[in-house]
């Protein structure tokens, strides 16, 4: 339904039919949920020509325009994209025509997230008034807790760009609230988020391997990085200071409607290089009954798109299939199997997971089969 609505706005914007689209995903997307977003692109009448990640489409909107202050010497740039639930922290390299994607973290923190422990914070205080003022408990009442939501979210946006005290005013004659806050009030409410914010960045700096002598430049995205705190945060960890050269609200549209029209055979525009990541560990699993094993395909941020053979020898049938490092995150069955040595393939099943879980960010460019060779010895290549 999303899709069919922006196809809709898309057409009467450009007022031509939309055929083609890029989509981006966030990067912590599993196999699953990127195979739910192709299906509904299916279904709403698009062709994807890739799902890109949204760390490498907002590097790629920065890179794009600005690759003449680039050479062959490494620029490191940190992405930080704070939006309304989710954080994505990314490290990438930028050289001549040129974008390599380094490492990501990421948590499932958000601008939300401030609102509810803002929220909850006035609910406490209204509940605990003396005698005489309006007392109130609003998570008793949906309608009214959603209103305090939306005057904490205008409150918060307010504190961005002042220190002085403001009044938090909600849309409704008959509440007399009398709260305010400033900016250390809410840097002491929200001190857990913040935390969490702060261990993301580290944990960015520890796996892309970069020293703080490299960092080029720090750029924030998203609604959520307007919060003064989290931009201390970020300078703070990074040693370096952050800047906003970048669309904060549309970065990474604007990145993904770059690589769609550097995809499109219509549209001619200047080349730029992108070599991606692969954010989780890649396992393949096998088992023929007797024994099993397990077999590592690609290490956390392996470059893609890339290919690797992976042989198993055996001489009874047996069954293979992909799985992350985490169990918890999925196991995808292949299908194929090996039995009297006449090879059954479940091909289009196994395209969809080569394309979407080794190759993310590229989908049906290139079609890729398993070499399957039913030997005497029974070895299956994938």
């Amino acid at each position: 339904m999303l899709f069919t609505k922006l196809k809709q706005i898309s057409q009467a914007s450009l007022k031509s039919k939309v055929k083609t689209c890029v989509i981006s995903c966030p990067t912590f997307f599993t196999n699953v949920e990127r195979l739910i977003l192709l299906d509904a692109a299916r279904i709403a009448g698009l062709k994807v020509l890739r799902l890109i990640n949204e760390t490498t489409a907002t590097a790629l909107a920065y890179g794009f325009y600005r690759n003449d202050m680039f050479t062959e010497k490494p620029h490191n740039v940190i992405f930080v994209d704070f939006g309304h639930s989710s954080l994505q922290v990314s490290a990438c390299c930028f050289t001549k025509d040129n974008l390599k994607m380094l490492a990501s973290a990421w948590d499932q923190i958000g601008g939300r997230d401030f609102d509810k422990a803002l929220a909850d914070h006035f609910c406490i205080s209204m509940q605990g008034r003396a005698p005489g003022r309006f007392k109130i408990n609003p998570k008793s009442n949906a309608r009214a807790y959603l209103r305090l939501l939306t005057a904490v979210e205008k409150l918060k946006k307010e504190m961005s760009i002042t220190t002085t005290k403001l009044p938090l005013n909600i849309d409704n004659d008959d509440m007399d609230i009398g709260a305010s806050m400033q900016q250390s009030e809410m840097k002491q409410i929200c001190a857990k988020i913040l935390q969490r914010v702060e261990q993301t960045f580290r944990r960015l700096l520890k796996e892309s391997r970069l020293q703080l002598n490299q960092i080029s430049a720090l750029e924030l995205v998203g609604g959520s990085s307007r919060i003064p705190a989290v931009k201390l945060i970020a300078e703070k960890v990074f040693k370096i200071s952050a800047t906003t050269r970048l669309n904060q609200d549309e970065a990474v549209s604007r990145g993904a409607a770059i690589q769609c029209a550097m995809l499109c055979p219509t549209v001619r525009v200047r080349q730029f290089s992108i070599t991606d990541t692969l954010n989780f560990d890649v396992y393949l699993l096998w088992n023929d009954g007797l024994s099993s094993g397990k077999i590592p395909v690609f290490d956390k941020f392996h470059e893609s798109p890339f290919t690797r053979s992976v042989t198993i020898k055996c001489r009874i049938p047996f069954t293979v299939c992909l799985t992350y490092a985490d169990r918890n995150m999925g196991v995808f069955t292949f299908g194929d199997h090996v039995e009297n040595n006449e090879v059954k393939k479940e091909s289009e099943l196994l395209n969809r997971l080569i394309d979407s879980v080794l190759k993310p960010q590229k989908y049906c460019i290139k079609k890729w089969l398993p070499s399957i060779c039913a030997a005497p010895s029974a070895t299956q290549k994938i």
